[in-house]
This record gives structure tokens, sequence and C-alpha cells, in this order.
């Protein structure tokens, strides 16, 4: 499968031809202080559980990195067929 040259500048070697397991919402981490993407276990059928996972990761990090919000680390909710990261 070729894809469009922007695509391929944009994305590089991440782009990857979807699998089923891919064609799911997931989410991923970002640490502030580290400045770095890491990925969060689940895989969701609707946009709507991806955003219940992602309140509930956002509350666990509340409690887990008590102190000023906008040091705690971000939570973000990736559609179908977007590459998250880079891990």
């Amino acid at each position: 499968m070729r894809f469009p040259r922007w695509l391929t500048e944009v994305f590089g070697g991440r782009i990857k031809r979807l699998s089923s397991a891919q064609n799911k919402w997931r989410i991923e981490g970002y640490d502030t202080f580290a400045r770095e993407y890491y990925p969060l276990p689940g895989e969701y059928e609707t946009q709507e559980e991806a955003g219940a996972a992602a309140r509930a990761r956002l509350a666990e990090l509340a409690v887990t990195q008590a102190g000023s919000p906008e040091l705690r680390d971000r939570v973000n909710i990736l559609p179908p067929g977007v590459p998250g990261g880079p891990y």
C-alpha cells in the first residue's frame, strides 16, 4: 500500500496498515515533566468508552500527582487509525 507523500513526511515510519485492533479508540498519556508520550492500556469501541477511560485515568492522576494541575500528566484520546506516540 502506498501512502501520500505528505502523510509519509508527517508520520514517517509510524504509518502501518490498519489491523482490526487498530480500528479502535485508544488513550495515551503525556508526561508533562519529561515531555514524553506513553501508551496506556486498553482499546475501546466508542469515543464515549475512551472518554470514560480517560476521565478515570485523570482522576487517578489527581490523586497520584497531587499539586499543580498544570504539572500533572495529560491524557489524549486517539480515534481509530491515528498513530500515537512516539513511544
